[in-house]
């Protein structure tokens, strides 16, 4: 698999290339639950309270349920017509993979159609969509109260206000951003593509 796990209250969630998204005890590696999905999972899942969330392979953001996997709802995130085409395979090269931000009732991620999702975690229902003009395969960050960062296929990292759904800041790179920004002593610091790791005030 090319998903990272993550670990929470003694269990151990992953995704794998066979569709299947694992839970698995970390004390004695007893399987939890299985929950077999129709696309690969290459993208880190995310907690949030008694759910699961990650992308999938067709960029779809899955929910599950913590206790026993149940799917609450999968909503994707690919919008062809705007993207000019369905999702493309691996077009990092990496299968690097969208991973979802949780603040409070809202579910932010971002796409391979170029835009930033903001998504109801109760609801599944999609709140609104920001145009990124690029691909985005980086995960999202709140590097401070409302402000979201996240990398652009076109070298950009961008820094959006999640209240008005308007960009406060985005900074150029020579190479394509799949890692996630972040924030030390006042500067936006996110590697790139270009072998280079900048740093932004």
């Amino acid at each position: 698999t090319w998903a990272a796990p993550v670990a929470e209250d003694g269990v151990v969630y992953v995704g794998t290339n066979d569709g299947r998204f694992h839970a698995v005890r970390t004390a004695d590696g007893t399987a939890l639950w299985v929950w077999a999905g129709p696309h690969r999972i290459d993208g880190r899942a995310v907690i949030a309270g008694d759910a699961v969330l990650f992308v999938d392979g067709q960029a779809g953001l899955v929910c599950l349920a913590r206790m026993d996997g149940a799917l609450r709802w999968r909503l994707p995130l690919h919008d062809a017509v705007l993207a000019g085409g369905p999702p493309q395979e691996n077009p990092t090269f990496n299968r690097r993979t969208a991973f979802p931000l949780v603040v409070g009732k809202t579910v932010y991620c971002g796409s391979s159609d170029g835009g930033l999702y903001a998504v109801d975690l109760a609801a599944g229902r999609k709140l609104w969509r920001h145009e990124a003009g690029a691909p985005i395969f980086s995960g999202v960050a709140e590097i401070e109260p409302g402000i979201l960062a996240f990398g652009c296929m076109d070298g950009s990292a961008v820094l959006l206000d999640c209240h008005t759904q308007t960009e406060v800041a985005r900074y150029q790179t020579a190479g394509e951003v799949v890692t996630t920004p972040v924030l030390a002593g006042g500067n936006v610091i996110v590697g790139s593509r270009d072998y280079q790791l900048h740093a932004f005030s």
